[in-house]
């Protein structure tokens, strides 16, 4: 048994020995009695929250933003008698480096204390709430927008039985569209997982706001025998992201053809710009946080004129982790009243979530 195929293994054995061990608890101290928990939801709703986090069954499926699965996970341990509904808040740490100060032409000096307007291109979760996005630090939320002017094409990479190492694969005729915004010819991007690759985007030609490319990139491995989902993003219109279109020379001999490609049709992404007002000290390292939310519906707030005043010379921006995929929450309606909320916070491998559970009284 490979390693894949022994940690689904476990994680099944996990997903069952959990439920065992909570039909057993909630049958001796739920329903048996079950009074105390009827006059009180929210201390049931702590003791579903903890049982799922001790067992790690929280976090792994806040880390994959499955809400859906967490969902599937309360329906059965939760009483009848109880609505719920599910929600998250994420939390990703942005470390943001101050190389150079303003200059102020009326002192002849330079400025060490400012405020700057600055942007970050980031991979939100697929169906993260677009009016959820927040900046903040030491508790102060910054004044932000958002520009959700990023664009995506599923490509299939598919290999035979030889496994490639270190190859250059080629994808001709890649068609380009977006919502009427001019494809930015110098924002590609060619991802698998977590990764980023280096590429070379080549025969641009372009019609009206659309766009047919030529695509090589560099790929360190794909597995024999496998087929594996890389995506191919670019921006419409401005952004603050530069690839430079140069991360990659390619010879045409060196295009391995042997890895096949199937591509999906272009389609709006959850890659997005997020510009946000903030204040600097000249050569210094600042820590914030970058919060979105899953299976919420949020007021936009954001301040669109961020979007053509930011300027990041002299700063360089920082985070671990992208993300993408997931699923939402299915169950979206409650009461507008007497509803009970319990949240609690997760960590997870590179940055935390909270999640809230609401619950109700059906009768």
């Amino acid at each position: 048994m490979n390693n894949k195929g022994f940690m689904k293994s476990m994680e099944a054995i996990l997903t069952i020995l959990f439920f065992m061990g909570s039909y057993v608890y909630f049958t001796q101290r739920v329903y048996t009695p079950t009074e105390s928990f009827q006059r009180n939801p929210s201390r049931l709703g702590r003791v579903l929250l903890n049982s799922l986090d001790e067992t790690g069954l929280l976090s792994q499926d806040l880390e994959k933003y499955d809400l859906r699965s967490l969902e599937n996970k309360l329906y059965y341990i939760m009483p009848e008698r109880f609505g719920y509904q599910v929600r998250a808040e994420y939390f990703s740490k942005i470390t943001l480096n101050s190389t150079g100060g303003t200059w102020d032409a009326g002192t002849n000096k330079t400025i060490n204390h400012f405020d700057q307007a600055v942007a970050l291109t980031f991979n939100f979760p697929s169906y993260v709430d677009k009016n959820s996005v927040h900046v903040f630090s030491d508790g102060y939320s910054f004044d932000r927008n958002v520009d959700w002017n990023w664009y995506s094409v599923p490509i299939y990479l598919i290999t035979n039985n030889t496994r490639v190492e270190n190859g250059v694969i080629g994808i001709t005729n890649l068609s380009l569209k977006t919502n009427g915004e001019t494809v930015n010819k110098s924002a590609f991007v060619f991802q698998v997982d977590d990764t980023l690759y280096r590429l070379n985007v080549t025969n641009q030609t372009v019609f009206g706001s659309d766009m047919n490319v030529t695509v090589n990139v560099s790929l360190s491995l794909l597995p024999a025998n496998t087929k594996t989902l890389a995506y191919f993003y670019y921006a419409g219109g401005s952004t603050s992201y530069n690839s430079n279109n140069a991360g990659l020379y390619v010879n045409s001999l060196l295009v391995n053809s042997s890895v096949a490609t199937s591509v999906g049709e272009p389609q709006n992404s959850t890659r997005a710009d997020t510009q946000f007002f903030i204040p600097l000290m000249n050569h210094s390292n600042k820590e914030f946080y970058l919060s979105y939310s899953i299976g919420t519906s949020d007021t936009d707030d954001y301040n669109s004129t961020l979007n053509t005043s930011y300027d990041n010379t002299n700063v360089t921006i920082n985070f671990e982790k992208d993300n993408r995929g997931g699923t939402p929450p299915i169950l979206k309606d409650s009461p507008k009243s007497n509803v009970h909320s319990i949240s609690r916070l997760v960590n997870l491998e590179k940055d935390y979530s909270k999640v809230l559970l609401r619950m109700w009284y059906l009768w």
